[in-house]
């Protein structure tokens, strides 16, 4: 941190009914280390956990984020929200709320272009009140969002009262849509519409999904109704003034 290796980078979650517009931008943390190269957070963040930097490093990545989304929606006021996935120590640590407080105070973002997500681990790790956390920060106009895997995460949400208002799916699922004409692509497809089925009874407004390979895999994806989704297709991660450059392309006038 002291050397200032670490990195905000942005990852979009473009909508999937051909418009290419983006619905979310999703921040992440990189560690460009002078070693070992580009470290993603899941390469870093159970060491951070170790040795306690995990709340220095998720305040880091809320702090820059939320500055540089702040900076699109003064320029763009129809800009994408942010999307801020926590990792799991910041997620249960009693002064996450606080901490997005002062940074709504600093910045200036308004409070609903803000979505935090997280996932069951989170949810159920016995070192915080993640459940009261969210339902305050929803009261906030925060929108928050569950990672999940297959429906039965969706009943954390019925089974919790969770505020969620999105979901956003990975794993095997996604990848069973990834190509056609096999039993696996079959049966990943009969799930994915009990799923979205299921999540819109819970009152879940939009499912995206993670991982999307390419055009083919996008459709598929749209066919059985994912809103939404990242992965190869959309490209690698983007820094901040390569995010306002694109908005800057969209939103302005012509």
């Amino acid at each position: 941190m002291e050397n200032g290796e670490f990195e905000v980078e942005y990852q979009p979650t473009v909508k999937l009914d051909g418009s290419d517009e983006i619905a979310v931008v999703n921040a992440v943390l990189r560690w460009n280390h002078p070693e070992h190269g580009t470290l993603t957070g899941a390469d870093f963040f159970p060491l951070a956990d170790t040795t306690g930097m995990t709340p220095r490093l998720g305040t880091l990545l809320l702090t820059e984020s939320m500055s540089d989304a702040a900076a699109w929606y003064r320029d763009f006021p129809t800009a994408p929200d942010l999307c801020v996935r926590l990792p799991t120590r910041l997620a249960v640590d009693p002064n996450l709320v606080r901490i997005i407080r002062d940074e709504f105070e600093r910045t200036g973002l308004p409070h609903h272009k803000l979505r935090i997500c997280t996932d069951s681990l989170a949810l159920f790790d016995p070192r915080g009140e993640v459940l009261d956390t969210l339902s305050v920060l929803s009261d906030l106009d925060v929108k928050i969002t569950l990672a999940v895997s297959g429906a039965s995460d969706l009943e954390l949400v019925h089974t919790h009262r969770l505020p969620v208002g999105f979901a956003i799916l990975s794993g095997p699922l996604v990848d069973g849509l990834a190509t056609e004409g096999t039993t696996e692509a079959d049966n990943a497809r009969a799930h994915l519409y009990a799923l979205l089925e299921r999540a819109r009874e819970l009152g879940i407004k939009r499912v995206g999904a993670d991982g999307v390979r390419n055009a083919a895999h996008a459709q598929r994806l749209r066919d059985v109704g994912i809103f939404a989704g990242r992965g190869d297709h959309y490209g690698g991660s983007a820094t901040g003034p390569e995010i306002a450059a694109v908005l800057d392309q969209r939103y302005s006038p012509a």
